[in-house]
Parts: structure tokens; sequence; C-alpha cells
């Protein structure tokens, strides 16, 4: 018998191919493991079902050659047992037996086997086999290696989609996605969250006096201060032009505000230069998200869970708007009495 080695042409080869042999009969072992060495494919033998899946679990086969008949666990229980755990990895799996009617065939295809081979076992056409087997893997590695590469684009993709291009920070789209998390954890938690809303104050004023580049870095660097000052469990979005949203979780109003004063005086620490006169600063509103009366058990419906983040944001908004006709430059909770409602110009 002369079987030609199927890796004597392949540039890629690698590692060889790792094979396990599963048989009962020592005899049968010894000469399929001698072929399979011959052609330059690694080898295992295992006596019985077991004993190849505690090798199988140890060092994962590329192919599997198993006896249909054997002692503690069958060629077609070893199968199936194979075929449930495999993630990605592809195992490629050969049954062996002296059944070689239509039923028996059957039967282990329907158990997840690729191919058949009838003893006794023609040596040529198991390398051939093999050799069809190898063929077969490097294709699934090949689609596996894509489809790994397509998944990290994806990953790319959907993380970019959330992040706003200019400042970095999250963006409004990545915001309703997490309002709608947090509501639903505000169902089984007791803990209070905030939401903060920052405006830059007199932002169309330095963009007209300074332009727009300038105008561009002032909104990085205050959403970079944003971030650098805040906890880190904190989460800082772009809602838009020049309005940030803060989500201050597990903090109740009180030290939710004080954590925005830090911030807000980190931005004024900043120095940054303003028209006519004065530095950069932002005034800001603060809301606790609504109690747990107010927030069904239930999963909500869009409707619902659109009404529910749009009062928070507006109760923030509102107090922020009360920030500015303060005189700007300062942080007011939600519920603060005695201050004028009027929304000021921006």
């Amino acid at each position: 018998m002369v079987c030609a080695s199927p890796r004597d042409s392949q540039a890629d080869a690698g590692d060889p191919m790792r094979v396990l042999i599963v048989d009962d009969d020592e005899h049968t072992r010894i000469a399929m493991a001698s072929a399979v060495r011959r052609v330059g494919y690694a080898c295992d033998v295992a006596a019985d079902g077991r004993e190849a899946w505690a090798m199988n679990q140890a060092h994962p086969a590329d192919v599997i050659l198993a006896d249909w008949l054997m002692p503690n666990m069958s060629g077609t229980d070893l199968c199936e047992q194979v075929r449930a755990a495999d993630d990605e990895r592809y195992t490629y799996f050969v049954l062996v037996t002296a059944l070689g009617d239509k039923g028996h065939r059957l039967t282990g295809m329907h158990a997840g086997a690729d191919d058949y081979l009838v003893k006794p076992i023609d040596l040529d056409e198991l390398c051939a086999r093999l050799a069809a087997a190898e063929r077969i893997l490097r294709a699934h590695r090949a689609l596996r290696g894509r489809n790994r590469a397509l998944r990290r684009d994806t990953q790319r993709l959907l993380a970019a989609s959330h992040v706003d291009h200019l400042t970095g920070v999250a963006n409004r789209r990545r915001l309703v996605e997490d309002l709608a998390a947090l509501r639903a954890r505000i169902v089984t938690e007791s803990r209070p969250h905030a939401m903060a809303m920052c405006d830059i104050d007199h932002f169309k004023r330095y963009n007209d006096h300074f332009g727009h580049r300038e105008g561009d870095a002032v909104l990085r660097v205050v959403a970079h201060t944003l971030v650098s000052t805040l906890r880190e469990g904190d989460c800082v979005y772009r809602y838009g032009g020049e309005e940030f949203v803060v989500l201050l979780h597990g903090q109740p109003l009180a030290s939710a505000r004080a954590a925005m004063d830090r911030a807000r005086r980190a931005v004024e620490d900043l120095r940054i230069s303003a028209h006519p006169s004065g530095v950069v600063t932002i005034s800001v509103g603060v809301a606790e998200s609504g109690p747990l009366s107010e927030v069904s058990v239930a999963p909500p419906a869009s409707d619902d869970l659109d009404a529910w983040s749009d009062a928070w944001i507006r109760r923030a908004d509102e107090a922020q708007y009360r920030a500015k006709a303060l005189g700007r430059n300062r942080v007011v909770a939600d519920g603060v009495s005695g201050v004028p409602s009027l929304v000021p110009p921006r």
C-alpha cells in the first residue's frame, strides 16, 4: 500500500491535522494509527468512547475515527456528545463499523457523523477520506475566521454607532438604550438615580466670535472634563448641540447635585476665555428618577418607556433653564421652589 501524503503540496500546512482513533480492537487501532501517522497526521488512540471523550476534552481532535460498537460508550453516543459540545470548533467525525447496510449508515448520519467506513478498513481509502476531511476542515476554519472578522467589524460598527464622533462620549442613541435598561433595574432596585442636563453658557456667542473650529474644541474639552470629574460608573452623553446629559447611577438628588457642582467648577477652572469677558461655564439642572410606584413591574410598552424617559429629561431640562434664569454657571436641582421658570435665551 502506498498512500501519497496530502500534506506534501500544502504551503500553508501549519500544525498537522490531529486524528483520534477509537476502537476496542487493539490490532485495528495499531494498523489505523500507523497509516494515519505515515501520511503526516498527528494521531492519538483510545480503547472506548468514554476514554476518547476524556482525551478529546483535554486535547480536541480535528478528526475522530470511531468504531460503532464499543463498551462503555458507542461510536454514535460519542458522536452525539461531541456534536452537543461543539461550539465554534468543528470536529469531523467518521464512524467505522462492520455493519454496512443503509439503515445503519442513516442512523450514523443522524447522530451527526460526517462519513462512514466499513470494516475491514482499506487503508488507501482511509487516507483518501482523511485528505477529504482535511479540505473540509480547512474550509470550516476559513469560514470561521471570516465569521470572527465579521463579528469584530459588526461590534466595532455597533460601538461606533453609540459614540458621538466629535466629543468621544456616548450619543443620544446610547442614552435611549441605557434609559431603557435603567428603567428595568429600577423595578428591582431601591436605589435612586439622578440625571443632569448640562448646557455650555453663551455657546452661540462663543461660536460667532471664535469660529466653529474653536467651538468644537470647547465641546471636546468640556466633555472630557465631565467624564474625568465624575465617578467611573456615571455616564456622559452628548444630547445635541452644546448640551450634555449625565446619568448618575445610585445617587440621590443631593449627592448628584454636589457631584455636578464639582464638575461645573472643573469646567470653570479651565479658564477658557469667552467673549466679551469671562470664561466658558456650564449651567446644570439635576432631577432624580421617579418613585418606584410610578414604574410598572411589567415590561413597558415603547410608548410608556418614552413617556417615562421624556418626563425625567424634561424635569432635568427645566431645572437647567432655571439655572440659566438665575444667572448661569450654577447647578439647580429639580423641585426647588421660588426660582423663575422662564426659558432664557441660549
